[in-house]
């Protein structure tokens, strides 16, 4: 019997904001914040930040205070103390594209990276943020409708792919009933937008589903499953050759904004500033050579 080969390695400028009010936490924002919180891992200890654009890398984790904010009590977010690193929530998917735009921002920045559903969950539950970069639109308007943030700013346009192990990537690959990696459709867009290519197929392969977009390619990189829908951004990061994965059409499924927000009692002058930085040529060249469609629009 021939022993299987392993695969290879794979914006307008921010509003001004009116003072620091109270977070109001509601129970109708804490019912969401259950169901995803029950996705969380748990935590990593972060690294200290250091040197000019240093990034903290953690894996994120639910905060402590879930049975007070159901309960609908009024706290003050923590503030960030002078000279702390900003404090930044980032879209598993956009790893690789923030380490690369961190290395031209000035100032020292903590990330946590995650699904963008769980990282929403985490910031209405209170942990300290001062940023959020979802990988959609929906969790950052949730967070403006609540009172929570402030300025929201495109960054930039996700692009999926459908990563393969062996044989020709695209429709007619998920037709052979090959089990297919996807993140959360839940909590993670980039998910979401695979759910609705695999909807669209006659055969639909077989679905696996992951915490977020990161983990659909770990689990295509170490074999566990045969493809995965992963971001553009990935295999590009990744050197991935080009016959191993397929550019899916943009028409098979909702656009992929991705936007950010700065959230409110937190630095809020930093964020603002880096918000306009994410917009600004530089970024934006940094952010499309990543694998994304850069933000043109106003």
């Amino acid at each position: 019997m021939a022993t299987r080969r392993a695969p290879p390695r794979l914006f307008a400028s921010p509003p001004a904001t009116a003072g620091r009010p109270k977070l109001a936490r509601s129970g109708r924002l804490a019912a969401g914040l259950v169901a995803a919180t029950a996705l969380a891992c748990a935590a990593l200890p972060q690294e200290q930040a250091h040197g000019r654009g240093a990034v903290c890398r953690e894996d994120a984790a639910p905060a402590a205070g879930l049975s007070a904010l159901a309960d609908g009590v009024n706290q003050e977010r923590p503030r960030a103390r002078e000279n702390d690193p900003l404090r930044v929530a980032v879209a598993a998917n956009f790893r690789a594209a923030f380490d690369s735009v961190s290395q031209a921002y000035p100032q020292k920045l903590a990330a946590a990276f995650g699904s963008s559903g769980l990282l929403h969950a985490q910031i209405v539950q209170g942990r300290p943020f001062d940023l959020f970069l979802s990988a959609d639109s929906a969790r950052p308007q949730a967070l403006l409708d609540a009172g929570l943030a402030f300025a929201p700013v495109t960054y930039a346009v996700g692009r999926l792919v459908l990563l393969v192990n062996t044989g020709q990537p695209g429709p007619d690959w998920l037709a052979a009933k090959r089990r297919v990696a996807i993140a959360n459709p839940d909590a993670a867009p980039y998910g979401r937008a695979a759910a609705e290519v695999l909807a669209a197929q006659p055969a639909p392969a077989r679905r696996v589903t992951a915490m977020n977009v990161a983990q659909a390619f770990h689990f295509a990189r170490s074999g566990a499953v045969d493809g995965a829908f992963v971001a553009y951004a990935q295999v590009r990061a990744e050197d991935v050759p080009a016959e191993r994965y397929w550019l899916v059409p943009a028409s098979l499924h909702r656009p992929i904004e991705q936007v950010a927000v700065a959230i409110r009692g937190g630095d809020e002058a930093g964020a603002k500033a880096f918000l306009a930085f994410l917009g600004a040529p530089p970024a934006q060249t940094r952010i499309h050579a990543a694998g994304y469609l850069a933000n043109t629009g106003p």
